[in-house]
Protein backbone atom coordinates (compact mmCIF):
# COMPACT_ATOMS: atom_id res chain seq x y z
CA UNK A 1 0.00 0.00 0.00
CA UNK A 2 2.68 2.21 1.31
CA UNK A 3 4.54 1.63 -2.41
CA UNK A 4 0.95 2.85 -4.50
CA UNK A 5 0.77 5.55 -2.37
CA UNK A 6 4.33 6.84 -3.33
CA UNK A 7 3.34 5.66 -6.98
CA UNK A 8 0.71 7.96 -7.42
CA UNK A 9 2.54 11.03 -5.39
CA UNK A 10 5.29 10.35 -8.22
CA UNK A 11 2.77 9.97 -11.09
CA UNK A 12 0.85 13.30 -9.78
CA UNK A 13 4.07 15.30 -9.51
CA UNK A 14 5.32 14.32 -13.09
CA UNK A 15 1.58 15.87 -13.91
CA UNK A 16 2.44 19.66 -12.61
CA UNK A 17 3.63 22.31 -15.31
CA UNK A 18 7.39 22.41 -15.27
CA UNK A 19 8.62 26.19 -14.99
CA UNK A 20 9.50 28.14 -17.69
CA UNK A 21 12.48 29.57 -18.04
CA UNK A 22 12.79 33.11 -16.87
CA UNK A 23 9.42 32.58 -16.01
CA UNK A 24 10.33 34.66 -12.36
CA UNK A 25 11.31 37.72 -14.30
CA UNK A 26 13.72 40.16 -13.27
CA UNK A 27 13.60 44.37 -12.83
CA UNK A 28 16.81 46.31 -12.82
CA UNK A 29 18.15 49.44 -13.17
CA UNK A 30 20.24 51.01 -16.36
CA UNK A 31 22.59 53.84 -16.30
CA UNK A 32 25.16 55.30 -19.48
CA UNK A 33 27.40 57.94 -19.80
CA UNK A 34 27.53 58.94 -16.57
CA UNK A 35 30.77 61.08 -16.88
CA UNK A 36 31.87 61.30 -13.66
CA UNK A 37 34.58 64.27 -12.78
CA UNK A 38 35.83 66.26 -10.03
CA UNK A 39 32.23 68.01 -11.11
CA UNK A 40 30.01 68.53 -8.07
CA UNK A 41 26.96 68.76 -10.29
CA UNK A 42 27.54 65.23 -11.85
CA UNK A 43 28.41 63.35 -8.75
CA UNK A 44 25.33 65.32 -7.36
CA UNK A 45 23.32 63.89 -10.17
CA UNK A 46 24.35 60.55 -9.60
CA UNK A 47 23.49 60.44 -6.18
CA UNK A 48 20.15 61.60 -6.67
CA UNK A 49 19.38 58.69 -9.36
CA UNK A 50 21.40 56.31 -6.92
CA UNK A 51 19.08 57.41 -3.98
CA UNK A 52 16.05 56.64 -5.97
CA UNK A 53 17.13 52.95 -7.28
CA UNK A 54 18.33 52.64 -3.56
CA UNK A 55 14.30 53.42 -2.72
CA UNK A 56 13.21 50.58 -4.90
CA UNK A 57 14.27 46.81 -3.27
CA UNK A 58 13.12 45.76 -6.54
CA UNK A 59 15.38 46.32 -8.17
CA UNK A 60 17.57 43.26 -8.37
CA UNK A 61 20.93 45.06 -9.84
CA UNK A 62 21.83 48.05 -11.96
CA UNK A 63 24.22 48.00 -15.13
CA UNK A 64 26.03 50.89 -16.62
CA UNK A 65 26.96 50.85 -19.77
CA UNK A 66 30.20 52.79 -20.19
CA UNK A 67 31.33 56.59 -19.99
CA UNK A 68 31.48 55.86 -16.41
CA UNK A 69 34.31 58.62 -15.95
CA UNK A 70 35.02 61.81 -18.15
CA UNK A 71 38.58 61.22 -18.54
CA UNK A 72 39.21 58.41 -17.57
CA UNK A 73 41.92 59.78 -14.94
CA UNK A 74 42.60 57.99 -11.51
CA UNK A 75 40.78 60.26 -9.35
CA UNK A 76 37.75 60.08 -11.37
CA UNK A 77 37.68 56.39 -11.31
CA UNK A 78 38.03 56.14 -7.80
CA UNK A 79 35.34 58.67 -7.63
CA UNK A 80 32.53 56.79 -9.49
CA UNK A 81 33.46 53.97 -7.68
CA UNK A 82 33.02 55.48 -4.57
CA UNK A 83 29.72 56.59 -5.60
CA UNK A 84 28.51 53.53 -7.26
CA UNK A 85 29.08 51.31 -3.55
CA UNK A 86 26.76 53.37 -2.37
CA UNK A 87 23.95 51.04 -4.32
CA UNK A 88 22.11 48.74 -2.31
CA UNK A 89 22.05 46.32 -4.71
CA UNK A 90 25.05 44.59 -7.19
CA UNK A 91 25.92 46.34 -9.90
CA UNK A 92 27.88 45.58 -13.42
CA UNK A 93 29.91 48.18 -15.53
CA UNK A 94 31.88 48.22 -18.85
CA UNK A 95 34.30 50.83 -20.06
CA UNK A 96 33.80 53.42 -22.38
CA UNK A 97 35.90 55.63 -24.72
CA UNK A 98 36.10 58.41 -21.95
CA UNK A 99 37.52 55.86 -19.17
CA UNK A 100 40.15 54.88 -21.84
CA UNK A 101 41.35 57.39 -23.96
CA UNK A 102 42.61 60.15 -22.07
CA UNK A 103 43.85 57.26 -19.16
CA UNK A 104 46.66 57.93 -17.49
CA UNK A 105 47.16 54.36 -17.07
CA UNK A 106 45.93 52.94 -20.34
CA UNK A 107 42.34 52.05 -18.51
CA UNK A 108 44.23 49.52 -16.00
CA UNK A 109 43.12 51.52 -13.59
CA UNK A 110 39.60 51.62 -14.10
CA UNK A 111 39.66 47.41 -14.28
CA UNK A 112 41.72 47.10 -11.15
CA UNK A 113 39.28 49.22 -9.88
CA UNK A 114 36.34 48.00 -10.71
CA UNK A 115 38.15 44.32 -10.64
CA UNK A 116 36.73 43.26 -13.84
CA UNK A 117 36.78 43.67 -17.61
CA UNK A 118 33.98 42.13 -18.69
CA UNK A 119 30.79 40.31 -16.76
CA UNK A 120 29.03 37.05 -17.09
CA UNK A 121 25.50 36.48 -15.20
CA UNK A 122 21.93 35.08 -15.19
CA UNK A 123 18.86 36.54 -13.72
CA UNK A 124 15.45 35.69 -15.07
CA UNK A 125 16.24 33.77 -17.50
CA UNK A 126 18.68 36.06 -19.47
CA UNK A 127 22.69 35.60 -19.39
CA UNK A 128 23.75 39.10 -19.57
CA UNK A 129 27.25 39.13 -21.18
CA UNK A 130 28.89 42.55 -20.89
CA UNK A 131 32.45 44.04 -22.07
CA UNK A 132 34.63 46.73 -22.30
CA UNK A 133 35.42 48.65 -25.23
CA UNK A 134 37.46 52.04 -26.21
CA UNK A 135 40.63 53.13 -28.22
CA UNK A 136 43.55 50.64 -27.42
CA UNK A 137 45.66 54.37 -28.05
CA UNK A 138 45.30 57.19 -27.01
CA UNK A 139 42.42 59.38 -29.42
CA UNK A 140 42.30 56.37 -31.65
CA UNK A 141 39.01 54.38 -33.16
CA UNK A 142 36.94 52.57 -30.46
CA UNK A 143 37.34 48.92 -30.58
CA UNK A 144 36.62 45.69 -29.11
CA UNK A 145 40.00 44.60 -27.52
CA UNK A 146 41.32 40.90 -28.99
CA UNK A 147 40.79 39.56 -25.31
CA UNK A 148 37.26 40.54 -25.20
CA UNK A 149 36.46 38.88 -28.11
CA UNK A 150 37.98 36.02 -27.34
CA UNK A 151 36.53 35.78 -23.81
CA UNK A 152 33.38 36.49 -26.04
CA UNK A 153 33.58 33.45 -28.21
CA UNK A 154 34.83 30.72 -25.43
CA UNK A 155 31.74 31.91 -23.12
CA UNK A 156 29.18 31.82 -26.22
CA UNK A 157 30.49 28.28 -27.41
CA UNK A 158 29.49 27.24 -23.32
CA UNK A 159 26.11 28.30 -23.32
CA UNK A 160 22.37 25.83 -24.00
CA UNK A 161 20.73 26.74 -27.42
CA UNK A 162 18.10 27.77 -25.33
CA UNK A 163 19.65 30.17 -22.95
CA UNK A 164 19.15 34.29 -24.28
CA UNK A 165 21.63 36.63 -24.07
CA UNK A 166 21.51 40.15 -23.80
CA UNK A 167 24.53 41.76 -24.50
CA UNK A 168 26.11 45.17 -22.78
CA UNK A 169 28.53 47.36 -24.51
CA UNK A 170 28.89 51.21 -24.50
CA UNK A 171 28.61 51.52 -28.45
CA UNK A 172 26.04 50.35 -30.46
CA UNK A 173 27.58 47.35 -32.68
CA UNK A 174 27.94 48.99 -35.81
CA UNK A 175 30.21 51.65 -37.43
CA UNK A 176 30.69 53.63 -34.59
CA UNK A 177 32.76 50.85 -33.61
CA UNK A 178 35.68 49.81 -35.51
CA UNK A 179 35.38 45.79 -34.97
CA UNK A 180 31.65 45.58 -34.59
CA UNK A 181 31.33 42.82 -36.76
CA UNK A 182 33.70 40.72 -35.10
CA UNK A 183 31.73 40.50 -32.21
CA UNK A 184 27.96 40.42 -34.18
CA UNK A 185 29.15 37.16 -36.04
CA UNK A 186 30.11 35.58 -32.27
CA UNK A 187 26.75 37.16 -31.13
CA UNK A 188 24.80 35.66 -33.76
CA UNK A 189 25.75 31.72 -32.75
CA UNK A 190 23.55 32.36 -29.43
CA UNK A 191 20.61 33.18 -28.81
CA UNK A 192 20.85 36.75 -28.75
CA UNK A 193 17.96 39.00 -27.73
CA UNK A 194 19.26 42.62 -27.17
CA UNK A 195 21.97 44.64 -27.83
CA UNK A 196 22.35 47.40 -24.69
CA UNK A 197 24.58 50.57 -25.03
CA UNK A 198 25.07 54.41 -24.83
CA UNK A 199 27.51 56.42 -26.28
CA UNK A 200 25.32 58.77 -28.55
CA UNK A 201 23.76 60.65 -25.63
CA UNK A 202 20.09 59.93 -26.93
CA UNK A 203 17.52 57.22 -26.13
CA UNK A 204 17.42 55.34 -29.66
CA UNK A 205 15.93 51.95 -30.73
CA UNK A 206 17.73 50.31 -33.91
CA UNK A 207 18.73 47.21 -35.32
CA UNK A 208 22.08 45.81 -35.49
CA UNK A 209 22.55 43.65 -38.66
CA UNK A 210 19.17 42.39 -37.36
CA UNK A 211 19.63 42.52 -33.66
CA UNK A 212 17.98 44.53 -31.80
CA UNK A 213 19.85 47.12 -30.02
CA UNK A 214 18.53 50.06 -27.03
CA UNK A 215 20.82 53.08 -26.50
CA UNK A 216 20.18 54.76 -23.27
CA UNK A 217 20.47 58.10 -23.25
CA UNK A 218 23.66 59.99 -20.73
CA UNK A 219 22.44 60.12 -17.04
CA UNK A 220 22.49 64.28 -17.59
CA UNK A 221 20.33 65.30 -20.46
CA UNK A 222 18.96 68.82 -20.94
CA UNK A 223 19.14 69.51 -16.88
CA UNK A 224 17.24 66.28 -15.99
CA UNK A 225 18.74 62.84 -14.77
CA UNK A 226 17.40 60.52 -16.79
CA UNK A 227 18.21 56.40 -16.14
CA UNK A 228 16.15 53.22 -17.01
CA UNK A 229 13.20 51.01 -15.37
CA UNK A 230 13.82 47.39 -17.38
CA UNK A 231 11.36 44.57 -16.51
CA UNK A 232 12.02 41.28 -18.22
CA UNK A 233 9.16 38.56 -17.72
CA UNK A 234 8.85 35.05 -19.43
CA UNK A 235 8.87 36.28 -23.07
CA UNK A 236 8.79 40.09 -22.97
CA UNK A 237 11.20 43.07 -21.60
CA UNK A 238 9.44 46.59 -20.68
CA UNK A 239 11.85 49.36 -20.62
CA UNK A 240 11.09 52.24 -19.29
CA UNK A 241 13.26 55.92 -19.24
CA UNK A 242 12.63 58.28 -16.65
CA UNK A 243 13.85 60.68 -14.21
CA UNK A 244 14.98 60.95 -10.29
CA UNK A 245 11.27 61.33 -9.34
CA UNK A 246 9.88 58.52 -11.90
CA UNK A 247 8.36 60.68 -14.42
CA UNK A 248 8.50 58.91 -17.74
CA UNK A 249 10.50 61.27 -20.20
CA UNK A 250 9.45 61.24 -23.78
CA UNK A 251 12.06 59.85 -26.25
CA UNK A 252 14.07 61.76 -28.80
CA UNK A 253 11.95 60.94 -31.43
CA UNK A 254 8.00 60.25 -31.78
CA UNK A 255 7.15 57.23 -29.90
CA UNK A 256 5.50 56.19 -26.21
CA UNK A 257 7.61 56.22 -23.12
CA UNK A 258 7.52 52.82 -23.39
CA UNK A 259 8.60 50.15 -25.29
CA UNK A 260 7.99 46.36 -25.33
CA UNK A 261 10.46 43.85 -26.73
CA UNK A 262 9.31 40.33 -27.52
CA UNK A 263 12.31 37.75 -26.71
CA UNK A 264 12.57 34.97 -28.85
CA UNK A 265 11.88 31.41 -27.30
CA UNK A 266 15.01 29.39 -28.34
CA UNK A 267 16.27 29.56 -31.88
CA UNK A 268 19.72 31.44 -32.34
CA UNK A 269 19.51 34.26 -34.70
CA UNK A 270 21.69 32.55 -37.22
CA UNK A 271 18.63 30.12 -37.84
CA UNK A 272 15.86 33.11 -37.12
CA UNK A 273 13.58 33.31 -40.62
CA UNK A 274 11.93 36.88 -40.91
CA UNK A 275 15.57 39.08 -39.74
CA UNK A 276 16.67 41.42 -41.02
Amino acid sequence: MRNRRCLILCLALCLLPLPRVGAQGVRFAWLSDTHISENARQRDDLLSCIARINADPTLAFVIVSGDVTNFGSDAEVQLAKSLLDSLHCPYYVVAGNHDTKWSESGGNTFFKTFGYEHFDFEAGGIRFLGCSSGPVMRMAPGQIPAESLHWLDSTVRTLPARQRVIFVNHYPQDQNILNYFKALNILKRCNIQLLMGGHLHKRKEMTCSGIPCVLSAALEKKGTVCYNIVEVDADSLHLRMCDQDLRTLARPFPAAGMVCHRLDGCTPLEARSGRG
